[in-house]
């Protein structure tokens, strides 16, 4: 109940595969395909491709948050105090863990003081050299319609399918409801059939409070 109910309010949590698997955890993933395939003829052998396996190896860290219950809340009946303390800790922790997944720091190094976190989307392109994935935009003049073409190139066309845009209410409503094509007309298509508030060049649109104002996170999460 406290994970659908987080879901609910932070959306990213939902489209995210948890693995529900306690400790770490380690994954096998390509790390070298090779080149694509080559056309032969019958008198010449196929040569060999590379391929190659490597290790994702993800480590947990601990979310917990306490709750201290007063001899008023005891009082409380139990159908009553049950989904009271379900939805406080489902806000609590959903926004916790939310935040975690978009911009959480990741492991601490030797100077740092914080205790470990997952490492977030917006963390990891930032920290690549170039930010290949990053789209910036002057604050003065706001998100414009190039700024959000550009996002969307940087998505691969295998992931298009499936791809959200994730931004907090102030900005759908504040700027992309605001954004016009040439000819005139709003790019914010509202439509709730997606399980989000509006369409931008055909992919749902979801408030989630994770991402912080005046940014807009674009991908697949869920692969």
């Amino acid at each position: 109940d406290i994970w659908k109910e987080a879901a609910e309010l932070y959306p990213i949590l939902n489209d995210v595969d948890m693995t529900f698997v306690p400790g770490d955890l380690t994954i096998l993933q390509e790390t070298d395909s090779g080149d694509d395939a080559a056309w032969y003829d019958e008198d010449t052998d196929v040569a060999d491709g590379d391929f190659t396996l490597g290790e994702l190896n993800l480590t947990g860290c601990e979310l917990a948050k306490a709750i201290p219950i007063s001899w008023k809340l005891r009082k409380m009946a139990i159908e009553r105090f049950i989904p009271y303390i379900t939805s406080l800790l489902a806000e609590k922790m959903g926004a916790a863990l939310a935040k975690g997944i978009v911009s959480g720091s990741g492991k601490p190094g030797e100077e740092d003081d914080f205790k470990p976190h997952p490492r977030g989307i917006v963390t990891a392109v930032e920290a690549e050299d170039g930010t290949p994935q990053v789209v910036e935009y002057a604050t003065a003049d706001g998100i414009d319609y190039d700024d959000l073409a550009d996002a969307m190139g940087k998505v691969k066309s295998a992931y298009k399918s499936g791809s959200v845009w994730y931004a907090t209410s102030a900005t759908i409503w504040g700027q992309l409801a605001k954004i016009k094509d040439g000819n005139g007309n709003p790019i914010l298509i509202p439509d709730v059939t997606g399980n989000g508030v509006a369409r931008i060049f055909g992919l749902v649109v979801k408030e989630d409070d994770s991402v912080d104002d005046n940014e807009v996170l674009l991908g697949n999460v869920r692969r």
